[in-house]
């Protein structure tokens, strides 16, 4: 039996608890700088330059991180509001990781009012229902956020990544649609129907 199979309903936005700087491990505020290396003018964030610090409970002694901050993408002309994540087990390794975004001055209809999943990593137990269970926490921190329901992303890294989209399909959690402006052409994408 896989670990997260008990995974089944999603997180609530009422279950995520914002933290204090001193309460984000060491490991993690280290990971969530370097995760910001590439995504903002400076040489990472520290963990006190974030605009927001959240915790949620993932059961099974694991934690799932997050981190907000504002970014600028200068050669798409974008601000987004995103959300680090970062996943610990219950002896504080970290596990998975990942972020969502919202873009809020963009006048794309891709981008109005889309929260989406920017990307999410598994670094151990492939194939265990990590990654839905991290969808699963983004969709709840985008309500929480943004008060509006994740969307997936503009390409999938892996076949894995849309199978998980597929399984919360299936589930009821998520629907698809096709997206006929996206910046690549039309494309499939899926979204959480509430």
């Amino acid at each position: 039996m896989k670990l997260a199979d008990n995974i089944r309903l999603p997180y609530l936005p009422s279950q995520i608890e914002t933290i204090a700087a001193d309460a984000v491990p060491g490991n993690v505020a280290r990971a969530l700088k370097v995760q910001t290396y590439d995504t903002t003018e400076s040489p990472g964030l520290n963990i006190r330059e974030f605009n927001r610090l959240m915790a949620l409970d993932l059961g099974c002694g694991h934690t799932a991180f997050f981190a907000q901050y504002v970014k600028i993408e200068p050669s798409e002309n974008v601000t987004e509001v995103t959300a680090a994540e970062i996943e610990t087990n219950e002896a504080g390794r970290i596990i998975g990781s990942g972020n969502l975004a919202l873009a809020t001055d963009s006048d794309e209809d891709f981008f109005i009012n889309k929260p989406y999943v920017g990307d999410t990593n598994s670094l151990e137990c492939k194939r265990q229902g990590y990654g839905r269970r991290r969808i699963l926490a983004m969709q709840a921190v985008s309500q929480l956020l943004f008060k509006l329901p994740l969307h997936s992303g503009t390409f999938f890294t892996s076949p894995a990544a849309e199978r998980v989209w597929l399984g919360l399909v299936r589930d009821g959690y998520a629907e698809q649609f096709l997206e006929p402006e996206s910046p690549t052409g039309p494309l499939t994408r899926y979204r959480f129907t509430s």
